[in-house]
């Protein structure tokens, strides 16, 4: 076997930084694919959650009012007092209206959701019938 062979260092802080980089370059791409990946994934399951809970709540809010609808039908429309309980009812009537106010009312939006401008018609209407 022969004698080792020695391997020169480059001299200065800035040739010793391009030799690093470039030896392991792949290595660095693959790095920042990864952290940006793991930004996007993260930021995507927030938004997703966020949406899902507010679908969840308008869910559970019509429910809601699907029950209280019952309730002032048995009572008003079948003169039932048991099912028709104005108690449970004004119950029902404070947990739908909620303790604080919307960030972001539909008096303030306009009407208009999701940048919308001027009048949309409806899918049906826009492509003639």
């Amino acid at each position: 076997m022969g004698a080792p062979t020695k391997v020169e260092k480059p001299a200065s802080l800035a040739a010793r930084l391009a030799a690093i980089f470039s030896r392991h370059s792949v290595a660095l791409v693959s790095l920042m694919v990864a952290l940006s990946g793991l930004a996007y994934n993260t930021w995507r399951n927030e938004t997703t959650e966020a949406q899902r809970s507010t679908r969840q709540a308008a869910f559970r809010m019509l429910e809601e009012l699907g029950e209280l609808q019952s309730r002032v039908n048995y009572r008003y429309f079948a003169n039932d007092p048991v099912r028709g309980d104005r108690i449970g009812g004004w119950g029902q009537v404070l947990f739908l209206r909620g303790s604080r106010e919307c960030e972001t009312s539909y008096k303030a939006r306009k009407g208009k959701y999701d940048m919308q401008h001027g009048i949309v018609l409806p899918r049906i209407l826009a492509q003639g019938g």
